[in-house]
């Protein structure tokens, strides 16, 4: 199976330096939707965490959605998730382009 860095197009420069040092990297696919629909596919999933990946599980615990007059938004609150963005990123492109594997 190949191996692919899913990389937020925000930043082409980091994606043409990782692929000049011959990463295969995927620019990942964001636009309307693709946050909830990506955070719903992560969530049918059983993740595994190592032990030692104390980020993420901060991020993890910290994690929250936006509230209006006490009902839960259908959006994050952009703080602290730049791992949980990547995930995201990966699980919603992956699956989005159709390709089989890990998923």
């Amino acid at each position: 199976p190949e191996d692919y860095i899913y990389a937020d197009t925000e930043d082409p420069k980091a994606i043409e330096k990782l692929r000049n040092a011959n990463f295969n990297v995927k620019e990942a696919d964001k636009g309307k939707g693709s946050v909830m629909s990506g955070i719903k596919e992560i969530k049918k999933r059983n993740l595994y965490i190592k032990k030692g990946s104390t980020n993420l599980l901060d991020e993890i615990k910290s994690y929250s959605f936006k509230t209006k007059n006490d009902k839960v938004l259908d959006e994050p609150v952009k703080m602290n998730d730049h791992l949980l963005d990547s995930l995201r990123y990966a699980v919603y492109t992956h699956l989005n382009r159709g390709y089989i594997g890990w998923v």
